[in-house]
């Protein structure tokens, strides 16, 4: 099991990427997208879209 914790605006962008990209290699933590067993937790502030 992965736990990912974010917190803050500054992470909504990433958690949005996360969340709804695609797998690239650009972004080193859309690899979790391959895992079975992944958690995420976060603040509403993250949950938002980056601006």
């Amino acid at each position: 099991m992965i736990t990912r914790d974010s917190s803050g605006e500054s992470k909504a962008t990433a958690v949005k990427e996360l969340l709804l990209g695609e797998l690239d290699v650009s972004f080193p933590a859309s690899a979790l997208k391959s895992h079975n067993r992944v958690t995420i937790i976060a603040d509403g502030l993250a949950l938002q879209e980056g601006r």
